[in-house]
């Protein structure tokens, strides 16, 4: 009889000590929300980063090309892969630069972007600056 309520009481004993440990170290059973938004948001951070690096290709392809339907599919392209990164972290800094681009492509002007390259060898509209890798994204008066 003793056997057993020595055993009981370590047992008790045991789990109160790991149950205390546990909230020492601040993981509560109300915190299992937190962890799962943490791993959430570790996992788009794993996805925004090709994204952004796609949209920055694509618009250093944008501000060099000069064909008119190559022009067309890339901004669809871009339009594509902005959205997905705003769908992802709608409010980061990643997601206000898609934004950005995607009001940016709005006003875009294909045919003023040809004639630029063509006539002045850089457009108004779009300037990439390959050592910096900067991109300068201006809306252009109609």
């Amino acid at each position: 009889m003793i056997n057993q309520v020595s055993l009981s009481l370590t047992i008790f004993l045991l789990i109160f000590m790991i149950v205390s440990f546990i909230l020492m170290l601040g993981v509560s059973p109300f915190a299992w929300r937190a962890f799962q938004n943490i791993r959430v948001e570790s996992k788009n951070t794993q996805k925004i980063r090709p994204l952004r690096r796609s949209i920055s290709d694509y618009l250093e392809k944008l501000s060099e090309s000069k064909d008119e339907a190559e022009i067309y599919k890339l901004i669809e392209t871009i339009r594509k892969e902005a959205k997905k990164t705003m769908r992802i972290q709608p409010h980061t800094d990643q997601g206000q630069q898609a934004d950005s681009i995607l009001k940016w492509l709005d006003n875009f002007i294909v045919h003023r972007h040809i004639s630029d390259l063509k006539n002045h060898g850089e457009s108004a509209q779009i300037r990439y600056n390959a050592q910096k890798k900067d991109f300068k994204l201006m809306i252009v008066a109609q």
